[in-house]
């Protein structure tokens, strides 16, 4: 089975007004982490061994890249910066090499920019979910 690229694994980004989907232009690396919460249900019947149950799950996106070196600015970069701005949620979909993709509502958590001497301009921005999270298979 031959590796998935980086660059297959793309993280969009859409404000839910016109309901357009914009790329994260120069996205170079992503992240999809879904984690559940576990709650311990041990009682004095479990023999001295933990029971524990799924409990809260949670879900989020992270990516970095580069910026365009045409100076133009990436619309789902301005949707991402706005919205850490202001505090508003966004719809995230990640669609990997296969096609499948994975969608909700989040928040902006983090975003930066950062410039090295060679020039290099980079982003990096993470999401947390705050909806539950809508898994497509590709058929």
């Amino acid at each position: 089975m031959a590796a998935v690229l980086g660059t297959d694994f793309l993280i969009t980004v859409s404000d839910a007004t016109d309901g357009t989907f914009h790329e994260l232009k120069g996205q170079r690396n992503g992240s999809y982490d879904w984690t559940n919460g576990i709650v311990e249900t041990t009682t004095r019947d479990n023999s001295g061994v933990q029971q524990n149950i799924i409990g809260i799950s949670s879900w989020g996106f992270s990516a970095d890249g580069v910026t365009a070196s045409s100076g133009a600015a990436s619309s789902g970069l301005v949707l991402v910066e706005n919205a850490i701005a202001s505090g508003i949620d966004l719809w995230g979909v990640v669609t990997d090499t296969f096609g499948s993709t994975s969608s909700g509502q989040m928040l902006v958590t983090s975003y930066s920019e950062s410039a090295a001497q060679d020039g290099t301009q980079e982003w990096n921005a993470s999401f947390a979910g705050t909806s539950s999270i809508t898994e497509a298979a590709t058929p």
